[in-house]
């Protein structure tokens, strides 16, 4: 009787823990796979995920932030109306200025380190001679200025500075390689402009 009683209550015990595996299973999870995933995912943590952030455009990256070195930059070319060796050798330029209808006020022949008559060049003045009238000029310059662009202007006004409507006049032969020996036979003719447009 006592053995009828216990293999009907193993029986039992047995028949119920089937049944809640099935019902486990029946909604969609397995116990054992759940056990062992939640074991790797405490494995793993937040701390193991290395992966870095996706950069956003327009955003700092501390990705690989230290920055190489530039390479050296080459050697700069002196600033405009510097000549390189001003005390060095130098040759003498020389010609004519002529106006045919000067009254009164200074001549000065100016020597450029670049083109006079485009202003966002911001030419500089290497070397100037200053006439009481039309006549002969002679200038010198150091050889290693290289090109230079010749003018000349008539202070009518007397203001000790070239204006709009003083009479100027540039040498045909702009920009003038300079070299080892003199030059002569510079010629420059002023004539009055007409004044800019205002405006």
């Amino acid at each position: 009787m006592r053995l009828c009683q216990y293999d009907i209550a193993g029986r039992t015990a047995f028949t119920s823990g089937i049944c809640a595996v099935v019902a486990a299973m029946a909604c969609g999870q397995d116990p054992i796979l759940q056990r062992a995933e939640e074991e790797a995912k405490a494995d793993e943590g937040p701390a193991n995920d290395l992966r870095p952030e996706p950069h956003q455009v327009g955003e700092p990256s501390l990705q690989g932030s230290a920055t190489e070195a530039s390479p050296a930059a080459g050697p700069s070319s002196p600033p405009p109306g510097v000549a390189p060796d001003p005390a060095g050798p130098s040759v003498t330029i020389s010609g004519t200025v002529s106006y045919g209808d000067y009254q009164k006020g200074l001549l000065r022949v100016d020597i450029f380190d670049g083109d006079q008559t485009d202003f966002s060049a911001h030419p500089s003045v290497l070397a100037m001679e200053q006439m009481g009238a039309p006549g002969t000029f002679s200038v010198s310059v150091p050889r290693s200025a290289g090109k230079v662009w010749i003018s000349a202007f008539n202070d009518a006004n007397q203001n000790n500075r070239p204006d709009p409507d003083d009479p100027t006049g540039f040498f045909s032969g702009n920009p003038l390689m300079v070299a080892e020996t003199d030059i002569d036979g510079i010629e420059i003719t002023l004539q009055r402009r007409p004044p800019p447009p205002e405006p």
